[in-house]
């Protein structure tokens, strides 16, 4: 006797059944997973947000950034920021005695004191509207914060900055 052995497309019938159910979940997966995509509106670096210095309420022991990765967060309260590729702008602060003298389209000069040396004529685009604390790498003493009103300045076509670098500005 000869054993009788079922034909194997119906043996292989649940199988592909079951395959396809799984590919169909698969594919809801992927659905879902591009509405989480977090596209930027310009190109640039995810950079971590840090917090200020004195936000004392912010800051953990031993932690310089506001959150760590896995961490819960509420929504709408920030996370990361971009850092654009090529800065367009620069933000400089005036201090208290010069800031009733700045305003948008003030002449400005840029000065660029990191190798390659440049200097370049640029304008005000904007005033900010209240004096705040300055980024601490601004102050003049490391331990004594400074206050001043902030101003955006438009980086001049052909002047190469890198983010984050510290330019001279002088027609304030």
């Amino acid at each position: 006797r000869r054993p009788n052995h079922p034909p194997v497309d119906s043996a292989l019938e649940p199988i592909r059944k079951a395959i396809t159910v799984q590919e169909k979940l698969i594919g809801e997966l992927m659905v879902e997973r591009e509405a989480l995509t977090i596209k930027s509106p310009l190109d640039g670096v995810v950079v971590q947000i840090q917090p200020r210095r004195n936000d004392a309420s912010l800051r953990r022991p031993g932690e310089a950034f506001l959150h760590r990765p896995g961490e819960f967060v509420l929504a709408g309260e920030p996370i990361m920021a971009i850092a654009e590729a090529v800065p367009t702008e620069i933000i400089a602060y005036a201090d208290e005695t010069q800031s009733s003298q700045v305003q948008a389209g003030k002449a400005v000069k840029l000065i660029r004191s990191s190798l390659p040396l440049q200097v370049a004529g640029s304008q005000v685009t904007q005033v900010g509207s209240t004096i705040e604390i300055m980024p601490e790498r601004l102050w003049r003493a490391p331990n004594t914060p400074q206050w001043g009103l902030p101003i955006v300045i438009k980086i001049p076509p052909g002047m190469k900055l890198v983010q984050g670098e510290t330019v001279g500005i002088r027609g304030l």
